[in-house]
């Protein structure tokens, strides 16, 4: 799918306060809208500069003396850094180094492993570095990385830049050190949420199409999908999964996944999902047990929750 005419918007929305920074990309009458802020958005982020995983390197962390830079890697979301190098020097002189580089900054690391290469690793409160170094016809070949620790890496926030539809590219910028990455058409279509069920419904929490289980009564269902709507019924998880299967169906919707799990011995039916399109709407149905770790009274056991999530596209 090529983009021509390209307008970008920054969409200032209100949901900017929950986390979300959305940009549209507006192309032949058609609009893709992405969260910069989603690991969807930033796992395909490439870094303008190709010497970034260097720079993102520690100060300390100088290449073996000689060796010559061939390529690096920086991964946005995680901040982890990498760099490939070849070099003079044998395999164990290199291991050597780096072993000692890493013990005088107070890395943790213990002896070389490896026989046709050998991997030196080390870790303290900063973060995780290791060195793999290997022979290839004469040649050594080096790999560096380096993974600061989730305390020591804070979340990066962007705004749009620039696009360039000759190239296909949507330009980011890091708000905090003006350095840019780029999300080519792929990673954009991919984390495209103007799109039938992009993002979690903030209005009406079921869709009008969609009927209730009969005899299933509103309740708190503590599920880890965070649902629109929950409810408990007093029904085998089977027979409420067999009677949503229909519902959807009847009311024209496509299935785009289902099915039910088993677990235990001897096997039972432990939980079930469903999910649904129809039209921009989507519907994502569990279906499973229910308990109350604190409660005195536990539920009745064939008491099963279900929960709902209805999701749209955000323009």
């Amino acid at each position: 799918m090529m983009f021509s005419n390209v307008t970008i918007l920054s969409l200032l929305l209100a949901a900017a306060a929950a986390g979300h920074n959305y940009v549209r990309v507006e192309s032949d009458g058609q609009s893709y809208v992405v969260d910069t802020d989603s690991d969807a958005v930033q796992k395909n982020l490439k870094p303008a500069d190709p010497k970034a995983g260097t720079i993102h390197f520690p100060a300390w962390l100088n290449p073996y003396p000689s060796a010559v830079p061939k390529r690096t890697n920086y991964d946005a979301r995680t901040g982890i850094s990498s760099a490939y190098f070849v070099s003079g020097g044998t395999v164990e002189q290199v291991i050597t180094y780096y072993s000692e580089l890493f013990r005088s900054r107070g890395y943790t690391s213990g002896r070389p492993m490896g026989r046709a290469s050998l991997i030196v690793s080390g870790k303290n409160a900063s973060g995780a570095v290791s060195a793999i170094v290997s022979g290839v016809r004469g040649v050594t070949q080096i790999q560096v990385t380096f993974a600061p620790a989730a305390a020591k890496f804070g979340r990066k926030h962007f705004k749009t830049a620039w696009y360039d539809d000759s190239r296909g590219l949507l330009c980011l910028e890091d708000t905090a050190t003006g350095e840019q990455y780029y999300l080519d058409k792929r990673g954009i279509l991919e984390a495209n949420l103007n799109r039938p069920g992009g993002v979690r419904s903030e209005g009406a929490a079921m869709p009008s199409w969609l009927a209730t289980y009969p005899g299933a009564r509103r309740a708190n269902v503590q599920m880890a999908f965070n649902p629109t709507m929950t409810f408990v019924a007093r029904a085998p998880i089977r027979t409420v999964y067999n009677w949503y299967i229909e519902a959807v169906k009847n009311a024209g919707a496509r299935i785009v996944e289902s099915g039910i799990m088993r677990s235990g011995t001897p096997l039972a039916d432990f939980s079930a999902q469903i999910v649904a399109v129809l039209g921009d709407d989507q519907v994502d149905i569990r279906i499973g047990g229910t308990f109350q770790p604190l409660a005195v009274h536990q539920p009745p056991r064939d008491q099963i929750g279900i929960g709902i999530r209805y999701s749209v596209p955000q323009r």
